[in-house]
């Protein structure tokens, strides 16, 4: 099962990428249209995106589902927790990016999310990939799979 979390980690990868590579990087310079340049030069990426975003939404609903419910974790507590509130945070910010592209937050805004993604990508990078460890199993032990 810890198999798949890592594919699904992968799977939703192009849509966090993009959408904060127009966000946050490309917005710094001004407002922009996302998803325009994708939609009109390169369909076979927007589709690539949009079909990630369904394991985006996928893998936030597992973390949360992990969070709240399970004892099975497939990160360690604190970085679990920060991939949640990563998630949560990258999407709140593409759906309210009209209020906040053409305001003075603009740029502290692509700043903190350059920061968020950098520092995310390192940690769940760090984290998800260097063990095949799963804690929770059989009474708090650790097994690999």
């Amino acid at each position: 099962m810890y198999k798949y979390y890592k594919y699904l980690l992968i799977a939703s990868a192009p849509f966090f990428a993009w959408t904060a590579f127009e966000m946050y990087g490309l917005t710094v310079f001004g407002p922009q249209m996302l998803f325009y340049s994708i939609l009109h030069t390169m369909p076979i990426l927007i589709v690539i995106v949009f079909l990630s975003a369904m394991f985006y939404l996928v893998l936030f609903i597992l973390n949360i589902h992990s969070k709240l419910f399970s004892n099975i974790k497939w990160l360690e507590e604190s970085h679990l927790m920060a991939l949640i509130l990563m998630q949560f945070l990258h999407v709140t910010l593409l759906v309210s990016y009209d209020f906040w592209a053409y305001s003075i937050l603009r740029i502290p805004i692509c700043i903190a999310g350059l920061i968020m993604l950098f520092y995310g990508s390192y940690k769940i990078k760090m984290n998800a990939f260097k063990s095949n460890k799963i804690t929770g199993l059989s009474s708090g032990t650790n097994q690999q799979l």
